[in-house]
């Protein structure tokens, strides 16, 4: 019994959190043993339907009138550093509940997926606690790692220690001015600068530090947090008015936008 195709609205349609929690289980429950260990979830997108299928649907040619609807997922093992992309066919069972099928997936070689919000806070817990970090801030006079704020950059590809198979991030590192606001305290309007770092993002650890020059630190911006009562307020705007005395030539219905003959 093949799995029931979705409507061709719903083909289109923003994944919805359930699909993602279903999207999750169908692989982690896959008997591959890549699913096993070490797997992060990196991306999660819709899978583009046939567009050849969407026309015969549209015009009303195609043998079904319906159109499957397939997420296409991307992960990483950070146990053995391999980057996959998994189909999954998405199924609305009568209850409502979503289930998700495994379709295909297959390892795509020398490449990493985008830098996931887990690693950035990694990343800048182990950029804090590096000795050869906290002692070129120190030669700033910079010793409150509270006031620490890292962005890890993609490390970009400068000669064969930047491989694509080493999963690397540069981070970039920023002075906040107060530390009760945490990380509330907008810190890019002070760069600390002359710091090279490289880590890995695998072994989650610094592999090396240049300290290169000591670059002066901008003095702190006292509207640097953009707060609404401390930013003068704008003068009073003339008013504007759209009128369209016989509605709107367009038509929404979920995500599915017609307008004119389009």
């Amino acid at each position: 019994m093949g799995i029931p195709p979705l409507s061709p609205l719903r083909a289109l349609d923003l994944i919805s959190s359930e699909e993602v929690v279903a999207v999750v289980a169908a692989i982690r429950d896959s008997s591959s043993p890549e699913a096993q260990s070490g797997l992060r979830f990196m991306e999660c997108h819709l899978a583009d339907p046939d567009p050849d299928h969407v026309v015969q649907v549209d015009l009303g040619v195609a043998p079904t009138t319906v159109i499957q609807r397939k997420l296409r997922v991307c992960t990483w093992n950070k146990v053995c550093n391999t980057t996959r992309i998994w189909i999954v066919e998405m199924e609305t069972l009568r209850d409502g509940r979503v289930q998700g099928h495994l379709g295909d997936s297959w390892v795509v070689p020398d490449v990493q997926p985008p830098t996931s919000a887990e690693e950035y806070e990694e990343v800048e817990n182990a950029v804090k606690i590096d000795r050869g970090v906290i002692e070129a801030l120190r030669r700033r006079d910079i010793t409150d790692m509270r006031l620490i704020m890292v962005d890890p950059w993609c490390a970009g590809y400068f000669g064969e220690e930047d491989a694509p198979s080493r999963r690397l991030s540069r981070p970039l590192i920023y002075l906040r001015t107060d530390s009760e606001l945490g990380p509330d305290d907008n810190g890019y309007s002070r760069p600390v600068e002359g710091i090279h770092v490289v880590v890995d993002l695998q072994s989650m650890r610094v592999i090396s530090v240049h300290d290169e020059e000591l670059v002066p630190i901008p003095p702190p911006d006292p509207l640097r947090n953009y707060i609404g009562e401390r930013v003068p307020g704008a003068l009073p705007l003339k008013p504007l008015s759209v009128v369209q005395p016989e509605g709107p030539s367009y038509h929404v219905e979920g995500n599915a936008v017609s307008w004119n003959n389009w």
